[in-house]
């Protein structure tokens, strides 16, 4: 059977009151409990808190722990992939940070979901859960700034970041960049000076490719991070228990779900290598099953003609360098 949704807290972090026989209880998100915690503005005793009650929108919490039951999966299978050296190291690292956060973030969010129906977890671990599902989702958000960093490194020292290998550079970028104008950048770049090494030009194509794909998703990325300090500063002109509040975190949410399932997708569907690795691998898996027709057989064919086709296209401009070297 499925369970009814227990009263739901803001983004994760569960929303407390401080209970006293003299004054009604007042809500605050634990959020900025710890904010203001931290800052010294409040002291926090765990005993004396309790849950609040926050009204929600019926079954969205179902679809929720569905999506994130599934979730993990896409973002697991991406961390294998960023194995291969399709990308420069420092970028493979912050892809991996990014797509760890979404994991995380889907697992502790299930765990919350379940707390809410059957209330099994203590307090200090509920705080520990929050905490945790918390930090992924500011991790998730600000993942667009360092990778946008890094492609801004990339760009500035092209000459030379081929070869560079310190992975202090990817975890220290905390630069925001606009990737239209990388983009124009490099672009131009590649079509003025088909005269450079062989390196050279291999990083510059790297970057157009790399800025290319990735726009779409630090857009997203972007806009949901908008919409989550939005929430957060209506948050603070509001009550814990505000109905319309609820259902703009419930949003937030499903959101961050759809962005662990559809992220990684979108990276491995917008680049020609990834996606032939996948796509081979799938057609392997498929070839295993205890069924063989013929025309699971002739469906393959094309596939690998389109890969083979994407893939002599991006390898096509070193072929002409290797050959003018030749020449030369």
């Amino acid at each position: 059977m499925l369970w009814l949704p227990q009263p739901a807290q803001i983004f994760g972090p569960f929303c407390c009151e401080k209970t006293s026989p003299m004054t009604a209880p007042a809500p605050t998100s634990t959020l900025v409990l710890s904010v203001c915690h931290t800052l010294g503005l409040v002291a926090i005793n765990l005993p004396s808190f309790q849950m609040a009650e926050v009204a929600k929108l019926p079954y969205v919490d179902h679809v929720e722990f569905v999506l994130n039951m599934i979730a993990p999966a896409f973002t697991m299978y991406f961390v294998y992939l960023l194995r291969r050296p399709f990308f420069h190291v420092n970028l493979r690292i912050l892809l991996a940070n990014f797509s760890i956060g979404l994991m995380l973030l889907t697992i502790t969010r299930n765990v919350i979901l379940i707390h809410e129906a059957t209330q099994f977890l203590s307090l200090k671990l509920q705080m520990v859960f929050h905490i945790v599902h918390n930090a992924c989702v500011f991790a998730v958000m600000d993942a667009g700034v360092l990778i946008a960093g890094e492609r801004l490194v990339a760009t500035l020292i092209v000459d030379k970041y081929e070869r560079v290998r310190k992975w202090w550079i990817a975890v220290g970028l905390c630069t925001a960049v606009v990737f239209l104008v990388i983009y124009k950048h490099s672009k131009r770049r590649w079509r003025s000076d088909l005269q450079k090494n062989l390196t050279h030009r291999y990083q510059i194509m790297e970057n157009v490719r790399t800025s290319r794909q990735l726009l779409v998703a630090l857009l997203f990325d972007f806009l949901e991070s908008v919409y989550l300090y939005l929430v957060l500063i209506y948050r603070l002109r509001t009550p814990a228990t505000d109905v319309t509040l609820s259902t703009l975190s419930q949003i937030f949410d499903v959101t961050c779900t759809l962005t662990a399932i559809f992220m990684p997708c979108l990276f491995i569907k917008t680049h020609p290598r990834l996606k032939y690795i996948a796509m081979r691998q799938l057609c392997r898996a498929h070839r295993k099953g205890p069924v063989r027709t013929r025309s699971r057989t002739v469906s393959v064919a094309p596939a690998e003609k389109v890969n083979t086709k994407e893939t002599n296209i991006y390898f096509s401009q070193l072929e002409k360098s290797w050959a003018l070297g030749i020449k030369k």
